[in-house]
């Protein structure tokens, strides 16, 4: 019996030992995946900035090209009325060119990562502060302008047509 039990406990260590080491194996291959994981986020995000300085320097050469072909047809002492033609044509194209880029990049960066701190919400100024007995106010989840009848504290008692009720303060907009 004692035997069987020495066999078992020698078993169960082995079975322990490679329990363990099968943890240690998976921690360290999960390590080696996050590891991966960042080194590809890396590459992806210096293969999109070299893809972006490509881009621009491929642009900067066709203009420079198109500059010197303006540059080619320029005739000292002409008028040059076609080529300025030309000209105006090729900077109005640029020009959208540019704008539409912005707006795409405008559009990116707010879906992309918000890495700019972000502004302070801006409030609008409902002056509530203002409302006063006989003021014309507006609900702010409304449209409907009222006049206001009469004030008790933080409530006042506004007249919406023919419809009267009491409000917060601080749920109306003064207009006038």
């Amino acid at each position: 019996m004692d035997a069987i039990i020495g066999d078992l406990q020698k078993d169960k260590a082995k079975l322990a030992k490679l329990t363990n080491r099968q943890l240690r194996a998976e921690l360290e291959a999960e390590k080696a995946t996050m590891e991966a994981r960042k080194i590809k986020t890396r590459f992806s995000e210096k293969t999109d900035a070299l893809n972006e300085s490509t881009e621009a320097h491929n642009q900067d050469l066709t203009r420079g090209r198109k500059l010197g072909h303006f540059i080619s047809q320029f005739m000292p002492g002409s008028h040059n009325k076609n080529l300025l033609e030309e000209i105006n044509k090729y900077l109005a194209l640029e020009n959208s060119r540019v704008e539409d880029a912005k707006k795409r990049n405008a559009g990116k960066s707010s879906k992309g990562k918000n890495t700019s701190i972000p502004s302070a919400k801006r409030r609008p100024n409902h002056r509530s502060d203002e409302i006063k007995k006989g003021s014309l106010v507006r609900l702010r989840t409304g449209k409907e302008r009222g006049e206001v009848i009469a004030m008790q504290g933080k409530t006042a008692t506004v007249m919406f047509g023919s419809f009267k009720t009491r409000v917060k303060i601080e749920k109306l907009t003064f207009l006038r």
